[in-house]
């Protein structure tokens, strides 16, 4: 019965050793994902700037734009991700360039 009761224990703590491995695992998975996705947002969002402001020095961000496409760049990873009912990303945006002012 001891060997019994000793198994049972050793066997309950390699399942919650193998389900935190597992839940780390694809923790640092989307970890990964997301920051990757950020990256290439804000890269891309970069890329839709003034062509007239720039001609004179000045980098202007097209805000509309830059905001269409981080916002398709967060469904196509919320696509990815297969995300459960009732979760969702949210992100917020930040442009800081040479037509607003510095805070």
């Amino acid at each position: 019965m001891k060997v019994f009761l000793v198994f049972i224990g050793l066997m309950i703590l390699n399942v919650t050793f193998i389900s935190y491995q597992g839940d780390l695992s694809r923790y640092l998975q989307i970890q990964n994902l997301l920051k990757a996705i950020a990256e290439e947002s804000a890269a891309g969002a970069a890329l839709y700037y003034d062509e007239e402001a720039y001609s004179q020095g000045l980098m202007i961000i097209e805000q509309d734009e830059a905001e269409k496409y981080v916002g398709s760049q967060v469904r196509q990873a919320e696509s990815l991700l297969n995300l459960g009912a009732g979760e969702e990303l949210i992100y917020e945006m930040s442009i800081f360039d040479d037509g607003r002012p510095n805070d």
